[in-house]
């Protein structure tokens, strides 16, 4: 059966996990807004390391923040495949915008974008590079969603979220670290 509207934002994780194994959190069942997806890759495993752009790096504003800017890899720690599974220029509500306007060439919405080689977040208490349960949260503003089902029915509103962060579990020490926290509106 081919989803569609309401039931693809519910039931599909968004197009930028698609090289992933993507399963809905519990939370989803009791709060449907923000979708929450488990992260794993397709060898089973659920371990990874993020590569990404240090926000510290790229603004001096904020020389000690580790959250990744895009574009953001998600590389498996067991068979070390690794895919791109972010990047605000093609994936988020802006980008997904300029797509049904017609104009896919146009950049999508980031103000800070990395490029060059990209750096492996670390927990910023122990710097430990490998993190478990690996949680990407996607946030929409579901005042126009019904508006956009009107003009365009086929949309995939899965796409388009305004927010994403990423959580994952520090595997040396435990600590529940922020990976990522970028709005894509």
């Amino acid at each position: 059966m081919e989803l569609n509207g309401y039931s693809r934002l519910y039931d599909m994780p968004p197009r930028c996990l698609q090289g992933l194994s993507a399963s809905s959190d519990p939370d989803n069942v009791l709060h449907p807004l923000p979708r929450k997806w488990r992260l794993g890759c397709t060898c089973g495993a659920t371990g990874a390391t993020l590569h990404g752009y240090p926000l510290g790096h790229l603004n001096p504003l904020y020389p000690q923040n580790r959250t990744l800017l895009s574009p953001v890899d998600y590389e498996c720690i067991s068979c070390r495949r690794r895919v791109e599974i972010l990047d605000t220029d093609i994936h988020g509500v802006a980008s997904e915008g300029v797509r049904l306007e017609g104009r896919p060439g146009d950049i999508g919405c980031t103000a800070y974008r990395g490029e060059g080689p990209k750096t492996p977040f670390g927990c910023p208490v122990c710097g430990e590079t490998q993190m478990s349960n690996v949680i990407a949260i996607f946030h929409y503003n579901d005042l126009g969603l019904a508006d956009l089902l009107d003009e365009y029915p086929n949309i995939h509103l899965e796409n388009m979220f305004s927010h994403v962060n990423f959580t994952g579990t520090c595997s040396r020490c435990g600590h529940l670290c922020e990976i990522l926290d970028i709005s894509t509106s």
